[in-house]
């Protein structure tokens, strides 16, 4: 492991480890708010929230939404604030990534090595032409 990869990994670690910011997290995981609508919802004083959500902005967990004419500044889950707060979304990708290599590979395989009269001669010659 590089050793850029494991302060970046711990620096999440610490990021994500206190109550309020995983409070947060989970908040913002239902929809965009603002700093006050979080301060209503967890029962904490909005600057302490603001000082949260700069640590989860600076950990590229949530992310600023400013709307031209409009005074409020919501915040948003980011991708990686996604993976935090629905770590198993991820797991079916690789696993469906693994099961299509491993029914392509097969198929090549199955094809590579059959003959005139077998079920995947046909599949064969349309690769080869």
């Amino acid at each position: 492991m590089d050793e850029q990869e494991f302060r970046v990994s711990k620096s999440l670690l610490k990021t994500i480890t206190v109550d309020t910011r995983t409070d947060i997290l989970k908040s913002l995981d239902d929809r965009p708010m603002t700093a006050s609508e979080l301060s209503r919802k967890l029962g904490k004083h909005v600057t302490t929230i603001s000082e949260h959500l700069q640590s989860l902005k600076n950990s590229n967990l949530v992310e600023r939404v400013e709307r031209p004419g409009r005074k409020w500044v919501y915040y948003r889950l980011t991708k990686p604030g996604l993976g935090v707060i629905h770590p198993e979304s991820h797991r079916w990708v690789f696993i469906l990534s693994v099961i299509l290599i491993s029914f392509v590979g097969g198929l090549y395989f199955v094809n590579a090595y059959s003959y005139p009269g077998d079920l995947t001669y046909g599949l064969k010659r349309n690769m080869e032409d």
